[in-house]
């Protein structure tokens, strides 16, 4: 069932004059709560407005066309654009509050497209990247935030209010959709939001609701039904529509969902009501549990998907340990045997194009690297005394950006088949890095 915009409250007198305060004090008064309360489909175009968020930084060529990392730096607000590869400095952007989530580019390369948690969304022209940006806010919580395969959608997920807000590519809304029961008697916050292009849709967790919602923007989506039908094929219940209409899969209690297939035809979730440790693996396509695995640890919600040649496999972490469980994507069994012993990890990065998987440790002056296609320990990266502290992959994952932390921190980049080191440059204070592709060549 899909949701039509709710009919806008009238507007308050004090709102007029707050809205010529500039953005940034707008934001601060959102993050100590001022702002608190509803928030609608005419203050989400009431909030729209152009300003100036990043400044050249080097060569003022457009980057339409270029393989580009964002840096991160320390507080979240202030980004580096640089060209992948040589890491040459293109601009540097300011964000009204930290970065939330992973930016989002365009297929056709041109747009940059950043979350805050307080629900601001950013567009950045990348064919004119110190030109003004587009910002729109969408609720007072964001959680999550995806883009679709063909640049025409992105969904905004909020934990306040209650509800998932559809925009174009220009950031207009489209459709608000509150996220409660059919019924509409209880409503969830949004827990995430994920692009499934293989699908053609969107895929939202919900954190007090036992449903996981599916968006579609095929124009050919199915019919949704809601509730049970005699016989769907003599049309013998009322259908909505499949393009941009809500498919809920029940469940029998609310879900934590710790991630996907690389399809995202199976999601593996965990149960709110469990107290031992285990995953329940969700069919999107028929909308129900399949499997339900016990494991040894409870996993976070983080990992990795990748493909040896022979199988697909996940590799998750524990919460406690930092171990890797790896689980066949077939039969969802556990194979302990495979994997050297691992502990301490904190993060697991994977691209098809590499052949390693890239692990994070605890003590952050390591990376210890397993080759996909036997899982055998490679020789470890070290940065003695001076912390790993997140890497990327760019370039179609031909390259891989590694990040160490502190005063003294620095970027470099390196081959992701031969681990050669192409580039290194200081980069004091980075805490995150991310690769943004250009579009394939026409």
């Amino acid at each position: 069932m899909s949701w039509a915009p709710r009919v806008a409250h009238a507007r308050r007198p004090w709102w007029d004059a707050l809205r010529r305060v500039p953005l940034f004090f707008c934001a601060l008064l959102a993050a100590t709560g001022a702002l608190a309360g509803d928030w609608r489909e005419a203050d989400i175009r009431q909030s729209r407005t152009e300003a100036r968020a990043c400044a050249i930084d080097g060569d003022p060529g457009s980057l339409v066309r270029s393989d580009l990392v964002l840096a991160v730096l320390a507080g979240g607000q202030d980004l580096r654009l640089l060209e992948a590869g040589s890491l040459t400095p293109r601009a540097r952007c300011q964000l009204p509050q930290a970065l939330q989530g992973t930016p989002l580019r365009s297929p056709d390369g041109r747009y940059l497209y950043l979350a805050t948690d307080a629900g601001w969304l950013l567009r950045i022209d990348l064919q004119q990247v110190a030109g003004p940006a587009l910002q729109v806010r969408t609720g007072l919580q964001l959680t999550g935030l995806a883009l679709s395969a063909d640049g025409q959608w992105l969904l905004a997920g909020h934990a306040e209010p209650h509800d998932l807000v559809l925009l174009d590519a220009q950031l207009a809304p489209v459709r608000l959709y509150r996220t409660a029961t059919l019924d509409g008697r209880r409503s969830s916050a949004v827990s995430g939001v994920w692009h499934a292009p293989a699908r053609k849709s969107f895929l939202v967790g919900l954190r007090e609701l036992p449903e996981i919602w599916e968006l579609s923007y095929n124009p050919a989506a199915a019919p949704i039904y809601d509730g049970l039908v005699h016989d769907y094929r003599m049309a013998e219940a009322i259908a909505s529509a499949g393009f941009l209409g809500v498919r809920r899969t029940p469940l029998e209690q609310a879900v934590q969902i710790v991630r996907g297939d690389a399809t995202l035809r199976h999601l593996l979730v965990i149960p709110a009501a469990r107290t031992d440790p285990a995953l329940d693996v969700i069919n999107m396509d028929i909308r129900r549990r399949t499997v339900s695995r016990r494991l040894p640890a409870w996993p976070l919600a983080s990992g990795a998907a990748f493909d040896n040649g022979k199988r697909d496999w996940l590799a998750l972490l524990t919460r406690d340990e930092g171990a890797v469980l790896l689980l066949d994507s077939q039969t969802w069994q556990l194979h302990p045997e495979l994997l050297p012993p691992l502990r301490d990890v904190v993060a697991i990065r994977a691209h098809p194009a590499a052949p390693h998987l890239w692990l994070q440790h605890a003590r952050g002056d390591r990376l210890t690297l397993l080759d996909t296609a036997d899982l055998r320990r490679g020789t470890p990266l070290r940065a003695p005394g001076t912390p790993w502290v997140d890497l990327a992959f760019s370039a179609g994952g031909r390259q891989v950006v590694l990040a160490t932390a502190g005063a003294q921190g620095d970027l470099s980049v390196r081959d992701s088949r031969t681990l050669q080191e192409l580039q290194r440059v200081p980069l004091p204070q980075v805490q995150a890095v991310y690769g943004l592709d250009a579009p394939d060549a026409p």
